[in-house]
């Protein structure tokens, strides 16, 4: 299944998909799709075939970061896939190495190198770090690369609670905050925050479901996310946990959330 507008439709046989998914409108006004396609631990080659291919599938937003190694897998992938580059949306992301202003135009320079585009549409702090306490010098470094017009779009990965309320007191409030959140980790408290501020800051949530999927689709109508696999789609109809997909309720994934599907194998 695939998104097309407000309804889920079905994939075509030959598993292309007819749709693209949705897309939720950042604070900024940078439309970001809702489904994407996480490219961890993927090498460069394996990176390049599956992005290639996911995109092929419909999807438009394909997630990497320095620390996976395969940004110019990546980017080839972008590119054999023959759709145009403003269609696709990359997000990337720097390590602790990078924490300071002048840090993060060398990273975004490196990673816009790497990946051989001449601009990024969401770049992130990958983690807090806060041994070193320096992500707020880094989130500066952000700004100053999106005032250059490097990046569409700026937010932060695996921050808790107190790192982005730290952020927010200090005036700096990011346009995505990527988690982790599945069955097995469902980070209310972290949740919580997006919706108790939700009006106020429009901190748009990416989440990633790995290892929990492989391709993943969202049904307005029954508020349900359906996982995807090789073999087919679990139904909501279905009893929960049948067939070879599992079906997660949207208790998992409240609101208005981007969804990162992992598949670190070519099947």
């Amino acid at each position: 299944m695939a998104w097309q507008g407000k309804r889920v439709v079905e994939l075509a046989p030959s598993g292309q998909v007819d749709a693209l998914a949705p897309t939720v409108s950042l604070a900024n006004g940078v439309a970001m799709p809702a489904i994407g396609l996480g490219t961890w631990p993927m090498d460069d080659a394996e990176a390049a075939g599956a992005v290639a291919r996911a995109i092929g599938r419909g999807y438009r937003l394909i997630d990497t970061a320095q620390n996976y190694g395969n940004e110019a897998g990546v980017g080839a992938g972008v590119r054999a896939s023959g759709v145009a580059r403003e269609e696709i949306f990359l997000t990337t992301k720097f390590n602790r190495a990078w924490h300071s202003v002048a840090g993060v135009r060398e990273a975004c320079e490196a990673s816009l190198k790497r990946l051989g585009m001449d601009y990024i549409d969401l770049y992130l702090i990958h983690w807090p770090n806060p041994d070193q306490d320096r992500y707020l010098d880094a989130f500066h470094g952000l700004q100053r690369v999106a005032e250059a017009g490097l990046v569409r779009a700026i937010g932060v990965s695996n921050f808790k609670p107190a790192h982005l309320a730290r952020l927010l007191d200090a005036g700096l409030v990011p346009q995505v905050n990527q988690i982790q959140l599945d069955p097995y980790h469902p980070r209310a408290d972290i949740v919580a925050i997006h919706q108790d501020d939700a009006d106020h800051y429009r901190i748009e949530q990416a989440v990633t479901t790995r290892p929990f999927a492989r391709t993943m689709a969202y049904d307005p109508q029954r508020q349900a996310i359906f996982t995807v696999t090789a073999e087919g789609v679990v139904d909501p109809a279905q009893p929960v946990n049948t067939g070879p997909a599992r079906f997660y309720p949207n208790a998992y994934f409240p609101g208005s959330m981007v969804v990162l599907t992992y598949a670190p194998t070519r099947k």
